[in-house]
Parts: structure tokens; sequence; C-alpha cells
């Protein structure tokens, strides 16, 4: 809608717009009565003289009469001479009147034959209207006059006064009653009117009006579009952040925090006034927001039993302090990781060192001539065994080692759409032999599923699952291998009817260099790097790694793709 159907503005133009009408019709009624009122007292002011001269004519003839019989009248009646004596007067003794001669009417009467006015009357001290007639008495010329008080005028006119005052009160009934009426009739179409249609303009005036707020929309939802997606952009940043990033305002309410914070702060990420374990951002804040330093020293703290490094970045406008944003870093995972390069390390110098120590101390007996030689072939074979198993380990650390450095360079490897179905058949017809071997029966039961992924990558984790299920399989074992689909997901299933594992070790298994049964992964060739190799690549390609296993029973690996 207009901005004017917001109630504030909207009630202001209905209240303009009802007092520009209501007012006016007021100002114009009450100009109507004003006018209406003077002519009301001009008419009867013209009517009194009409019966003044109506009078005089009638008395003319009789002005004998008149003096030696007088007859009651409404009006003063005088008869002057033409030297201004008063010859007769109804109202004042004639003795005491003094000279006419001077009075206006009375010249302009002998001079013109009539004349009327109204005045002063300074014998019965009060206004009086006058008529006066030239006329003859005997021989004689004299004026005849006629007076009345204009009070009998005004009484009239107050007599009308109450009718004038109910039409008056009619009358802004009426006039409150249009104002609304016609107030509502303009309002109604400038409501009807929406922002996103402007081509419907109920007023020519406003078109350029509209136009204006046409393209101010226009400008305003590009912008506001524009804000939003940029909003997206930093919050999806945010959110896609490997360390916890907090904003908060110069009050220290929590303005935005992603999930790493969540996960790093736990039940202090709220308002850091009402948490206790947040009083190092108080002081933080406070100082901030009081020296108006550029830059903090970064802390090391300690969160839900997570050890975190904090760096603070102030956020001021205008040289006003608005707040600031909070670097959240987990130290423990780097110690973590560092742990694990260290363990790791140790790991591959120790299983590196073992069948380099085999082959060693083989060579040496041969070459010093201290083998029989009906023994010879079997210390050649421990030492081409032994060689081939470091060979698988070397060559298994390398695959690790370009997976981690994959992941953490962010690079990305060729990746393409793959047919799951057709790469576990081809490693099922590389490992046939050794599951012949074993007596291992393998049954599949394979959707035909597209993944994107990279090729070798994918054929790794296969053949390291596979692998796993027939070497830890008991003899005459079963491997069952299935491929489907779940929602949008591409599952991968591998089943044995193995040893299993036991539940204290099922969450260590994809460790590197883990073992569950040591002394049978070494008979069996195993390097304890086979599941991290599957762990590793499922990572790569965001998939899960699952695993439920029994001991006694056997195991099933599942690993879900996004489809």
């Amino acid at each position: 809608m207009w901005a004017i159907s917001s109630s504030g503005t909207n009630t202001t133009m209905q209240q303009k717009i009802f007092s520009a009408i209501f007012f006016s019709c007021v100002s114009l009624l009450v100009v109507a009565n004003i006018a209406l009122l003077v002519v009301l007292e001009s008419s009867l002011q013209t009517q009194a003289f009409s019966s003044l001269k109506q009078e005089a004519s009638s008395l003319k003839s009789r002005l004998d009469t008149l003096i030696t019989q007088p007859t009651p009248s409404p009006y003063r009646i005088s008869i002057i001479a033409a030297n201004g004596k008063v010859l007769y007067d109804t109202h004042s003794d004639i003795s005491q009147d003094e000279d006419h001669s001077q009075r206006l009417e009375i010249q302009n009467a002998l001079k013109n034959g009539q004349e009327q006015s109204v005045r002063y009357s300074d014998t019965l001290k009060r206004d009086m209207l006058y008529f006066a007639s030239k006329a003859h008495l005997g021989d004689e010329v004299v004026v005849l006059r006629l007076a009345l008080e204009k009070s009998t005028i005004e009484d009239l006119f107050v007599q009308f006064l109450p009718y004038f005052g109910l039409e008056f009160l009619g009358c802004l009934f009426l006039s409150f009653a249009m104002a609304k009426i016609l107030t509502r009739s303009i309002i109604a179409p400038l409501q009807s009117i929406k922002i996103d249609n402007l081509s419907k303009i109920p007023y020519d005036e406003l078109k350029p009006f509209a136009q204006k707020v046409r393209n101010e929309h226009r400008l305003v939802k590009n912008q506001l579009k524009i804000l939003k997606q940029k909003q997206s952009q930093i919050l999806l940043l945010a959110q896609n952040m490997s360390d916890g990033f907090l904003l908060l305002n110069k009050r220290g309410k929590i303005l935005l925090a992603n999930k790493k914070a969540q996960a790093h702060l736990g039940g202090a990420l709220q308002s850091i006034y009402e948490s206790k374990d947040t009083f190092f951002l108080q002081k933080t804040l406070f100082l901030l927001s009081r020296f108006k330093t550029q830059r903090s020293t970064p802390q090391t703290l300690e969160f839900a039993h997570k050890e975190c490094e904090i760096i603070f970045g102030p956020i001021y406008s205008k040289k006003k302090f608005k707040g600031m944003m909070v670097l959240v870093r987990d130290l423990s995972a780097q110690k973590k990781a560092k742990m694990l390069q260290r363990h790791f390390s140790a790991n591959v110098t120790h299983e590196l060192k073992t069948p380099l120590t085999a082959i060693l101390a083989a060579s040496e007996m041969i070459s010093n001539n201290l083998v029989a030689k009906r023994d010879f072939s079997e210390f050649v074979g421990k030492i081409e065994r032994e060689a081939q198993r470091l060979l698988a380990m070397i060559d298994e650390v390398l695959k690790l080692s370009f997976l981690d450095e994959q992941r953490d360079l962010s690079h990305t490897l060729p990746m393409q759409k793959l047919h799951l179905k057709t790469i576990i058949e081809d490693v099922l017809e590389r490992l046939k032999l050794i599951a012949q071997k074993q007596h291992i029966t393998i049954r599949t039961k394979l959707l035909d599923c597209t993944i994107m992924g990279n090729a070798e990558l994918i054929e790794n984790l296969v053949y390291n699952l596979c692998d796993n299920a027939i070497k830890y399989n008991k003899p005459k074992g079963l491997v069952h291998i299935s491929l489907y689909k779940n929602d949008d997901k591409v599952v991968l299933e591998v089943r044995d009817s193995g040893v299993g594992i036991p539940k204290d070790s099922q969450a260590r298994v994809f460790e590197r260099f883990f073992c569950v049964d040591k002394g049978r992964s070494k008979q069996l060739g195993g390097t304890g790097l086979g599941l991290s190799i599957v762990e590793s690549v499922a990572q790569y390609h965001n998939a899960s790694v699952n695993l439920q296993s029994k001991l006694g029973e056997g195991s099933t690996f599942s690993v879900q793709f996004v489809g």
C-alpha cells in the first residue's frame, strides 16, 4: 500500500481533508447567513419605509381633519411648515419643538417632493426611520413627516433569529456529514493503490508522484535484494568457517554466532552480560569501547574442556564504537592433530622397521653362509614376503599422505560421473582368486547407481572394504555386497560373516595402524591402514562411513554417498 495507508499518515491526511472541507462549508455558511441577515434587515427597513409612504399618501388628503381630530397611529406623525415650524406632532409638545428647517429630510422633501432617512432623534433620544412628503394644508405648503422607531424593526429582526439559529445548526450538521462523505470518497481511491501496481492511479495529479515512487521502489527493491544476497553470502561464509565467529553489539548482545562458535562456547553462548563464563568478553568489550583501540592481544582460554584462542576485532563507525567481532579457534584440534602426527610417525617408523629388520636379518644370514641350502628358498621367500609387505605399507602410507595433503591444501582431484556397479564388479574380479583360495562365497545385489568422484580413490575404497571382508572372514564364510539408493543417498554396504570386532575396539578401527588382532593381521599381510584410507576417501567425497559389528557374527560397513 501507499505510505498514506499507514495509520499515522492516513489519519493526518483524512483530518486535513476533512478540516479543509468542513471549515470551508462553515465559512461559506457563516458568510451566507451574515449576508442573509443584512438582506433581511434591509428588507425590513425597506418594508417599513414602504408602509410609511403608504400611510403618508393616505393622510395627505385629510391633513385638516388630522389636526383637528387626531387618531391613534403606530407612527409618529408630524406636520412641519416650510419655515421649519412644527404645526402638528403626535409624540411631542409643538411648543417645545425646535426649528426643523435644518433637518435633512425636511429640506429634501420640500426640494424633491419626498425624502426618507434613518437618523438619531434628538427629541425622542433614539434612532428613527423618517419619511417626509411635500403636502398642502389649505394654501400653505407643508411637509408631512412620518417616523417609526428603528427598535421596531430590530424587534422583528430578533424574532427571526431562532429560525436562523436552527437553520445554521442544520447546515452545520449537513456540512459535517458532507465533509465526512467527501473525505472518504477522496481517500478511498488512494487507499486502493498498491505499491506493486502503480499503473492504476485515480488522480492525474498523482501520476508524476507515482512515477517517482515507482522508480524509488525499484531502486530500494534492487538495493534490498543486493543487501540480502550479501547478507546470505556473509552468513554462509560465517557458518562454513573452520573457526568460531561471533558478532556482538556495543551492549554485548550476540547478533551472529556460527555453528563452530556454538560448539566451542556451549552454554556460555548468550548475551555476554548474562554469562559468568564470559567475563573476559565483558572486560574486552568495555576496554575497546572506552579506549577505542584498533587491536587486542589474542587470549588463550578454556571452554567446555576445550583450549581456545580468542581474537577480538572492534567495529567503529564515525569514530563511535558499535560492537566487536570475536574469532574463536579450537587449539585442542591442533594439539590432537600434532599428537596424531607424532603417533603416526612413530607407528610408521615401527611398522617399517619390522619388515626391514626381518629382511636385513635374513639377507645377513644368507650373505654370511649361515643358511643351509635346503632352507635357502624359505629365507628368500621370507625376504620377498616382507619386501612386498613393506612396499604395500609404503604405498598405503603414501596414499594417506596424498589424501591429507589434498585436504589440507584444498586441492581438487579430477571428478567425474562414476558407475559404482562397474567399479565394484572390477574389484571383485581382482579379488576372485583370493576369495576362492579361502573358500569365501561372494554375493552381490547391485543397483546401477552413479556418483561424482575420483575413479582411483573410489576403487581404493571399494577394494579395501571388500579385501578386509574376505581376509577377516571365517573359512567358507559369506560376503554380501549391496548397492542401493536411500532417498537422495547412494549406499554401498559390505557385510561379512567373519570374526567381528569387539565393542571397545569399534571406535578405533579407522585409526592408522590400528589392528584388532595384530597377530592375524600380520599373518594375512595387513598393514592397519586399509580402513584409514576408506575413511579419508569417504571424507574427501563428503560421504560417511558407518560400522555395525558383533563379535563372532561378522561386521557390516556402509558408505553413504551423495547421489
